[in-house]
């Protein structure tokens, strides 16, 4: 049973599609939106610090700007998981 479903399932018979653009392309592509996904968060990062900074001991303008940082940090943390495994599998 195993044996013809690895028959049918073979690299040769699966219609996947397939792009003209090899690893190296796709490499700068990555490389440029990670440096744009990181320039955004590190500015994302600067304007909750300077609201931080700014808040004049207003508790809802501080913990906004917390959370502002908080989720930066994630998403930035996010894209950095994502790209590792993106790498992984282009290099497959």
């Amino acid at each position: 049973m195993y044996k013809i479903a690895l028959e049918l399932l073979s690299k040769n018979q699966v219609n996947l599609p397939h792009t003209s653009a090899g690893s190296d392309t796709w490499n700068r592509i990555l490389i440029v939106l990670y440096t744009t996904v990181g320039a955004i968060g590190l500015l994302l990062l600067l304007i909750a610090g300077l609201r931080y900074t700014l808040a004049g001991g207003d508790a809802n303008k501080i913990s906004e700007a917390k959370r502002m940082i908080a989720y930066t940090l994630v998403g930035i943390v996010v894209i950095s998981l994502a790209g590792a495994i993106v790498k992984g599998i282009i290099s497959l």
